[in-house]
């Protein structure tokens, strides 16, 4: 995989938003990284679409096992070592 660094695919904002996940993965949601970076919720979701076309993070959604109904988006960054 292509260092992120010298990916020329990501825009600054997907750049500074793919290495703040590298170092706190655990932060990985819409809502966190809204309020961590100040932007709206469009803005923050096409960054993170971004990500995952360019193969930096992948979008999993489990379905709650007694009702079946959506639970929370988790988003896990993959082919990138801290």
């Amino acid at each position: 995989m292509v260092n992120p660094l010298e990916d020329r695919r990501l825009s600054p904002e997907a750049l500074g938003t793919l290495c703040y996940l590298i170092a706190n993965p655990s932060e990985a949601s819409i809502d966190h990284l809204r309020r961590r970076f100040k932007r709206g919720k469009d803005r923050t979701q096409r960054i993170m679409l971004d990500l995952i076309a360019t193969g930096y993070v992948v979008r999993k959604q489990e379905r709650h096992p007694d009702y079946m109904t959506f639970e929370k988006v988790n988003y896990q960054i993959i082919g990138v070592e801290k």
